[in-house]
């Protein structure tokens, strides 16, 4: 696992090196993210997430996408989710797409739990393969490494780092896709409800591997977690 954490960065560090002296732009965006945990039984859950992305703060449309996975925990610490995503991307800023584009996706991840004395891992593995509207599919390999631990009181701190690699046909020499570094802060309301506010950047390389955008992200989050009494009513 250390071994793929390693390469993974070291393939993202050589991406960004090359790509340093690109075409590149930002754009304020703020993400509005909503989510819950719906547990079916001991081991089975359902994991809805809608995000709504927006441009120039929360001018303009960057992209709507909503997202179920079902969850099937294996150990405390090892759970499979297979999950599905519906994904609009629209036109904005300076490297615009040509025209608003659906996507369909479907997914398979991995998720790992680790306990360090205070601070939670997180390791997530997700293969997806991506269908649009135009017929044309691709593949993409993404990884999650989170960072979580307590502050104060209730109060917990969150980082994580996210690369996106594409593979598998349709590449079209665009292996590097994106990379997202995040810095955030939790507090729970009570036993269901979390708030979450923090920062992220969003680095992405076009698929003509010359223009980029370093777009910094304000993210808002909400979490509801059902629990049994709340299912069996």
């Amino acid at each position: 696992m250390k071994r793929i954490a390693i390469s993974f960065t070291l393939t993202l560090l050589c991406t960004i090196n090359v790509n340093a002296q690109n075409n590149v732009n930002n754009h304020l965006m703020s993400w509005w993210n909503i989510k819950s945990h719906i547990p079916l039984s001991e081991k089975i859950s359902i994991s809805p997430l809608y995000s709504w992305r927006r441009s120039d703060f929360v001018k303009n449309w960057q992209q709507s996408l909503l997202r179920i996975g079902f969850d099937y925990k294996i150990t405390e610490n090892l759970t499979l989710t297979p999950g599905y995503d519906w994904v609009i991307t629209f036109p904005y800023g300076k490297q615009p797409i040509s025209k608003m584009t659906t996507e369909y996706r479907i997914f398979e991840q991995i998720m790992i739990k680790q306990v360090i004395g205070k601070i939670n891992l997180k390791h997530r593995y997700r293969f997806e393969q991506r269908m649009f509207e135009n017929k044309i599919s691709k593949h993409r390999f993404r990884y999650l490494l989170v960072l979580s631990m307590p502050i104060y009181r209730k109060l917990s701190i969150t980082l994580f780092d996210e690369l996106f690699v594409n593979y598998g046909t349709n590449m079209n020499n665009h292996f590097f896709d994106q990379n997202w570094m995040y810095i955030g802060f939790n507090y729970p309301v009570n036993g269901k409800l979390t708030l979450s506010i923090g920062c992220m950047e969003q680095y992405i390389l076009k698929p003509n591997n010359l223009d980029t955008e370093r777009n910094p992200s304000v993210q808002i989050g909400i979490k509801y977690n059902f629990n049994e009494k709340n299912r069996e009513r």
